[in-house]
């Protein structure tokens, strides 16, 4: 099991970086030292095609916007609220693979489950790379690949919770 920085002020740079997971394909994003996310909107349907995520960087909003923003959204972070753990499913879709299912569940005891598994698609996290600790762990940023149609890969930066 990978090491984890704590979860404390000192340590907001030093969260865990865990994934990729899901295909090889498109390019790399990241964000990573944020200060909090305040929104995140996901544009699904047979697959995940878009992220657009809202984080707080040196006090000021900045949006990333990944993928497509086509299909259907929706916004999966309320006030008051983080992300403490990521899964779902990876397989191929038009002739690559890309993250076709994600879950995000919250602080709050949410669990937002939005794109499609289908039969031969594979789960994740899974190990290598590094898995995240057992949750809960607090998500403080993503990273992964995505073409101009679907998220290809996903990974998380997180803080382990005590």
């Amino acid at each position: 099991m990978p090491s984890f920085p704590p979860a404390n002020k000192a340590a907001q740079s030093e969260a865990g970086k865990y994934g990729p997971w899901g295909g090889n394909e498109g390019s790399p994003w990241d964000i990573s030292e944020t200060k909090g996310i305040t929104e995140i909107k996901i544009y699904y349907g047979d697959a995940i095609y878009g992220l657009v995520i809202t984080y707080v960087i040196d006090g000021q909003p900045e949006t990333l916007t990944v993928g497509s923003t086509i299909g259907e959204s929706k916004q999966v972070h309320e006030v008051n609220e983080y992300f403490n753990s990521i899964s779902g499913f990876y397989g191929a879709w038009k002739e690559v693979t890309v993250i076709k299912q994600l879950t995000l569940a919250t602080n709050k005891g949410r669990h937002v489950p939005l794109g499609t598994k289908h039969d031969g698609d594979l789960p994740f996290p899974y190990a290598p790379p590094p898995l995240p600790p057992p949750p809960p762990y607090k998500i403080v940023g993503f990273h992964g690949r995505a073409s101009n149609t679907a998220i290809d890969a996903i990974g998380i930066y997180c803080h382990e919770k005590n």
